[in-house]
Parts: structure tokens; C-alpha cells; sequence
């Protein structure tokens, strides 16, 4: 693993145990799931899902996914003109998220599969969106997105 993708990793375990602690004390039920919305333009949306296995195992989804699930899962989710284009299983905790302590074991519970995914669609959905931009800048388009 490359020091960026450590990084990267670390980054998004830290943002995870600060969505958790930040809901914990506006006074969620975290067992009822939660999402958090760090991104959002016009034209995309990036979530996180914060669910118990329950609750996403009655949603359709690949059943290699379903076997990945725990007590408690973070999904990132890209949204492109307020339409998902992708869903990923990012981290997955074997306790219920009000348990999770320690921004170290966010990081330890990441799916690097499903990171891998997730970083790699984001990376693509916003080269697009600046390229778009770019051409409206180009193009003379004074239009704000």
C-alpha cells in the first residue's frame, strides 16, 4: 500500500469516527441508521449510510455484498443529478456504532475493496464535473451550477 493510500484511508477512517461521535451527540439513535452528507454541488451529492445489517439486508443488493455485512456499516454513496450511480461498502464494524472508540478502529474496519471502488468512481464523477466547468468557462456559459 502506497503512503497516499494510507493516508487516504486514515483520512476517511477519522472522518467516519467523527460522523459517528458527531450524531452520537446531537442525540441520534444510532441503531436506527443515520447519513451524512460531507460533499454536495449542484450537479453531485457524496453520503454516507450509517446502517445495521437488518436494515440493509432487506434492501436488494449482490449477495457477496450481503456476506460482507456486520452490526454496523458505513456505504458511501455518489449521487449524479440526484440519481445514485454508485453505492459502496466502505467500513463494516462487528459492534454497534455507539461502541466504535477510537478513530483507530474506524480505520481497521474499512473494506479496501469497496474503498478502492468508492475513491475510484469519486475521482472520475468529479474530473467530469470540473471538465464540465471548465467547458462552461470556455464556452463563455456565466450560468452558476
Amino acid at each position: 500500500m502506497s503512503e497516499q493510500d494510507k493516508s487516504y484511508e486514515e483520512s476517511i477512517g477519522s472522518d467516519i469516527f467523527n460522523m459517528i461521535t458527531s450524531a452520537k451527540q446531537s442525540g441520534l439513535d444510532l441503531d436506527n441508521g443515520f447519513q451524512n452528507e460531507p460533499l454536495s454541488t449542484p450537479k453531485m451529492t457524496i453520503r454516507y449510510l450509517f446502517y445495521g445489517k437488518k436494515a440493509l439486508t432487506a434492501l436488494p443488493m449482490p449477495n457477496d455484498v450481503k456476506k460482507q455485512l456486520r452490526t454496523a456499516n458505513v456505504l458511501g454513496m455518489i449521487e449524479v443529478n440526484g440519481k445514485p450511480v454508485g453505492i459502496h461498502l466502505i467500513c463494516v464494524f462487528a459492534k454497534p456504532f455507539g461502541d466504535v472508540a477510537s478513530e483507530q478502529e474506524s480505520i481497521a474496519a474499512l473494506q479496501p475493496k469497496g474503498l478502492t471502488a468508492f475513491a475510484t468512481q469519486l475521482k472520475q464523477v468529479m474530473a467530469d464535473e470540473f471538465k464540465q466547468a471548465e467547458q462552461d468557462a470556455q464556452s463563455g456559459d456565466k450560468t452558476v451550477h
